[in-house]
């Protein structure tokens, strides 16, 4: 039962932590970045683009279509 309560918490966290990851909306590729940071820069907070992968890093924005 404590393993059943531990994986739940750790899903319900991660959906909390990032809700994007539990999302099955279809994405396309924005562009590539030498590093995360830029990544990231280059994002500005949108919450529907995610960056993907250390170095390089690719950015991805959910397709609308």
């Amino acid at each position: 039962m404590g393993v059943i309560l531990v994986v739940a918490s750790l899903v319900f966290g991660g959906y909390l932590y990032e809700p994007v990851w539990f999302s099955h909306e279809p994405h396309r590729f924005v562009s590539e970045h030498k590093t995360l940071e830029e990544c990231q820069l280059v994002k500005h907070g949108d919450v529907e683009s995610v960056c993907v992968g250390e170095k390089p890093s690719m950015l991805y924005t959910m397709d609308k279509e």
